[in-house]
């Protein structure tokens, strides 16, 4: 705790003190008394965001909110729906997701809430004894006070109640059901602006309860060494060189504090982190938005026999607009992360994602996509590849109703003397949505 106090105390002394000296240099004027807003990055619009903003405009009015509720029916088919490596099943799947969202739409300040519930079936091979039925809550509160044009405070809190996808699960354990897990998360924030300098800054705290798994034989296991509370400490400063173009460097901290310490567990996982980046945030007219990030980052363990972590790091975040129907969306992040088995304290994960959505008319949405993921365990003898690839139809009949059509594909392959498992599915769904 002590090493990542002090390393948060020396980034907020920086940027302060980087802080003082634009306040001389630039002083605090109004940013558009200049030539514009240094910041902005809506002048492209993609093709999700023109979506939203239609069914905000269509949502009910609620005294100083807008309100939208929605519903969504699907059912399909899925080919191994366990992620089994030795006996492959396939299932019926039906699958119901209610929604409502509580916005402002004000011109200062921003209040906002919202409540998802999807709940998914598998009949399983013999729809009796295979079945299950997974139903999630997630809900989440988020503000944001306008203090002045240059300076924003943010505070939010969420909850979610969430079943882990059965593959992520070690191969030797048969699974009754999804490990369910409860998390509670809180963040604040802040940015200001000096003319050409923002800086910002956020903290939040993760704090997930895992509960017993139960096995195919009725028997349940404690996974309590997985509850981690994860506290993370950002601080970042931009300085723009147009008014589309900007450089920036962040540096972070984070404590992930096990619940099981010994002699309760074998060994102590608890971990501090810290992690430096340089990178460039753009806007360029008509072709492309996004940030991109490179860095290094250090992961120590109060175990001294784990070895501690570190190394390069890369984040990006990239929207091509080739044509105002179409957006193409590219993500990647390599970075430190807590591990999904007992066996080890934590990962260095790769991951990557790729989507194209193409407005085909203003009712007609195609969407198709593609990922990869690279696991590398820290403390076992494991390394897992992921990869997907999914596409889907939105088929507007009116402004409250949707037909829809989704396809997806999964394949893992795990290598190591503690491999995971390895297997591959596939899943199809038709639905209709409903909204207002």
């Amino acid at each position: 705790m002590g090493k990542q106090l002090g390393v948060f105390t020396r980034v907020l002394a920086s940027v302060g003190l980087a802080s003082g000296i634009a306040t001389q240099a630039f002083g605090q004027s109004d940013p558009d008394a200049s030539g514009g807003d240094y910041f902005r990055r809506d002048r492209n619009e993609s093709v999700a965001q023109r979506r939203a903003a239609r069914e905000v405009d269509d949502s009910l009015r609620l005294g100083l909110f807008r309100v939208k509720p929605a519903l969504a029916l699907e059912a399909g088919f899925s080919e191994n729906y366990a992620a089994s490596e030795a006996n492959p099943e396939d299932s019926p799947v039906y699958r119901v997701t209610g929604s409502l969202d509580l916005l402002s739409d004000w011109a200062r300040h921003g209040l906002n809430a919202r409540v998802n519930v999807p709940s998914t079936t598998y009949e399983g091979g013999d729809g009796t004894s295979n079945s299950y039925t997974t139903t999630d809550y997630v809900a989440s509160v988020d503000g944001r006070l306008d203090v002045d044009r240059t300076f924003a405070l943010t505070a939010g809190v969420s909850f979610a109640d969430t079943a882990e996808p059965v593959g992520f699960a070690d191969p030797a354990i048969t699974l009754k059901e999804p490990a369910r897990s409860q998390s509670t998360t809180i963040n604040v924030g802040f940015s200001k602006e000096f003319n050409r300098l923002r800086v910002s800054g956020s903290a939040s705290q993760s704090t997930p309860d895992f509960e017993d798994v139960e096995l195919t034989s009725g028997a349940f296991v404690n996974v309590d060494e997985r509850d981690v509370t994860t506290t993370t400490y950002n601080v970042r400063a931009d300085i723009a060189l147009t008014d589309s173009t900007s450089l920036f460097v962040s540096a972070s901290s984070n404590q992930r504090d096990h619940d099981l310490d010994p002699p309760a567990v074998s060994e102590d996982r608890d971990s501090e982190g810290v992690a430096y980046m340089a990178g460039v945030s753009f806007d360029i007219t008509r072709l492309m938005r996004g940030d991109i990030a490179v860095g290094t980052l250090e992961q120590t363990y109060d175990n001294p026999l784990t070895p501690e972590q570190s190394g390069a790091t890369a984040r990006a975040s990239v929207e091509l607009f080739p044509d105002e129907l179409v957006t193409i969306s590219i993500s990647g992040e390599r970075s430190i992360q807590e591990s999904n088995t007992v066996q080890a304290a934590t990962l260095v994960g790769t991951d990557a994602n790729l989507e194209l959505v193409y407005e085909f008319r203003r009712n007609i949405q195609l969407s198709v996509g593609a990922g990869y993921s690279r696991d590398e365990y820290v403390e076992i003898d494991r390394e897992d590849e992921r990869w997907d690839a999914r596409a889907s139809v939105a088929y507007e009949l009116n402004r409250n109703v949707a037909l829809t059509f989704s396809a997806g594909h999964i394949e893992q392959t795990s290598e190591g003397l503690d491999a995971g498992r390895n297997y591959d599915s596939n899943i199809g769904l038709i639905g209709i949505s409903l909204r207002r």
